[in-house]
């Protein structure tokens, strides 16, 4: 199969529809077809059930193992069949974004021509809000008005609100999805990691950012900083939305559900004249570990 560097594509969403409306044919082509679901955390709520059932039960479950973050992976791979590249990924809120960037480089290397590709999280629990709540990391000023309790890049933000949910997308090789004449979402131009950020794409050229942005007053200033810097003269023209100000921070579950939201964007070519070409969509997380996927139109 014929791979051209950096082409992978956005397609059909979801991993049932993606694979019921995805067939890629033959069974050389089908062990190639690979998975790459992202999770983070560990699942907070299982990891306290498995500690407490030693207290509660009287002994250790044997379904410890379902704690690791490559268990959902896994059980995709299972109930669809999927074989190649078994890959999970946990990098707090940039897993979402990290698992997009490795699949499309798999695809780019020729390891395979197509990915089920996400990330998913159900992190609303006394564990993790009382952590975050510690921490002063969540909006608490707007309780009594719950609508703006997000508000990233808002003067009045005063900290995150914590979100549960997943999303999905189908990546896969440029002419591989040209000959079975698939729907195509988005084209992924790149994917920078710290360390790694050169992706070949001119500032110029980005006319449109997913932000990180959770609502943390000194996290949405640093973000806004960055930006500025990076894009120079190109920022005033630059058009910078948080899509968390609806879904919450979802940790890692974030990088996707926003790389989905940017590729729907490239998709419906919003007629903004400032949102001719580029797309990109950022993730920060604790570890210091920081990405960005860059998409386009197609």
């Amino acid at each position: 199969v014929g791979v051209v560097p950096g082409h992978a594509v956005v397609g059909e969403q979801g991993v049932q529809e993606g694979t019921e409306q995805a067939p890629l044919g033959s069974s050389s082509v089908e062990d190639q077809r690979g998975r790459c679901v992202a999770t983070y955390p560990h699942h907070l709520g299982v990891a306290r059930q498995e500690v407490q059932n030693p207290v509660a039960e009287g002994g250790i479950s044997p379904f410890v193992p379902r704690i690791l973050v490559n268990m959902a992976a896994g059980h995709v791979s299972i109930k669809h069949k999927l074989k190649g590249p078994n890959h999970a990924v946990s990098t707090a809120c940039t897993t979402g974004d990290h698992a997009l960037g490795n699949a499309a480089r798999f695809i780019a290397h020729g390891d395979a021509v197509a990915m089920v590709v996400g990330g998913t999280e159900a992190c609303v629990g006394r564990l993790s809000i009382a952590g975050f709540a510690r921490a002063r990391a969540l909006g608490t000023h707007w309780n009594d008005q719950p609508r703006l309790a997000s508000r990233p890049l808002h003067p009045e933000r005063g900290g995150f609100v914590m979100g549960e949910g997943s999303a999905v997308v189908f990546l896969e090789e440029w002419e591989h999805a040209v000959r079975r004449g698939a729907r195509v979402y988005a084209e992924v131009l790149g994917y920078g990691l710290s360390g790694d950020a050169n992706t070949g794409v001119e500032p110029a050229h980005v006319t449109y950012g997913n932000a990180h942005a959770t609502s943390t007053p000194l996290g949405d200033s640093a973000e806004n900083t960055a930006i500025k810097r990076l894009f120079q003269q190109h920022a005033a023209t630059l058009a910078v939305p948080s899509t968390k100000g609806a879904t919450g921070l979802l940790l890692g579950a974030a990088g996707a559900l926003e790389a989905a939201f940017t590729a729907l964007a490239c998709y419906h070519k919003f007629d903004l004249n400032y949102v001719p070409y580029g797309y990109f969509s950022n993730s920060f997380a604790f570890g210091v570990t920081n990405v960005s996927l860059c998409f386009t139109s197609v």
